[in-house]
């Protein structure tokens, strides 16, 4: 069964979100008063995905955020944010929050973004499951650049972010592989395509 921890210092938020969470699920609900306890609660028994406020005493929902970054990042985890956090949301975002709910909004998007989330991180896990088995892997790529150079960079970022999810090699050669494959397209467009020789080339420069 599904698992979603819902941490809130205060106990009535806290039955009004896992009350919301319960209607049309059959998720289980555990609850946590703050950040602290809710990190001490994962070392016990791990979620599925957790939902949080941002204003907490001991450990605030960003803390929060940061830690299960560090320690469980394959758990999500969810912001609700009062009016006037939205700055505090999008730190949170950028430190590894999955995404944030506005506490004016609880009643028609929480469930909806849980609902999202967790879909995600299933199917997240499915990916790292099939690359921890992959042993070999092929990827063909036929684009018809013609002689448009403005499409080479789009191209080359793509391979590169094959190249990273299949995790055939780190960033250093993830570097490599799209400076190798840009100097090759170019040669390829500008000395092939379009016919221009190095002797012209270097007439332009």
């Amino acid at each position: 069964m599904t698992t979603v921890l819902v941490v809130d210092d205060s106990a009535i938020d806290r039955r009004l979100v896992g009350g919301l969470l319960s209607k049309a699920s059959d998720w289980k609900i555990e609850y946590a008063a703050d950040g602290a306890e809710a990190l001490e609660h994962a070392k016990q028994a791990l979620p599925d995905l957790i939902v949080t406020d941002l204003h907490m005493p001991r450990m605030d929902g960003l803390e929060l955020v940061r830690a299960m970054r560090v320690h469980h990042p394959e758990v999500p985890v969810i912001l609700m944010t009062a009016y006037g956090s939205e700055a505090f949301a999008v730190e949170a975002l950028q430190q590894g929050a999955a995404s944030y709910v506005p506490k004016s909004q609880l009643a028609d998007k929480l469930k909806d973004t849980v609902r999202e989330i967790l879909a995600r991180a299933r199917a997240s896990r499915s990916y790292e499951a099939l690359l921890s088995r992959l042993n070999r892997s092929e990827f063909t790529f036929f684009v018809e650049l013609g002689n448009d150079a403005s499409l080479i960079d789009p191209l080359v970022d793509l391979v590169q972010q094959t190249v990273a999810r299949a995790r055939l090699c780190d960033s250093s050669g993830q570097l490599r592989i799209g400076v190798a494959l840009r100097e090759a397209l170019l040669n390829a467009l500008l000395h092939g395509n379009l016919e221009i020789s190095l002797e012209r080339m270097d007439e332009a420069r």
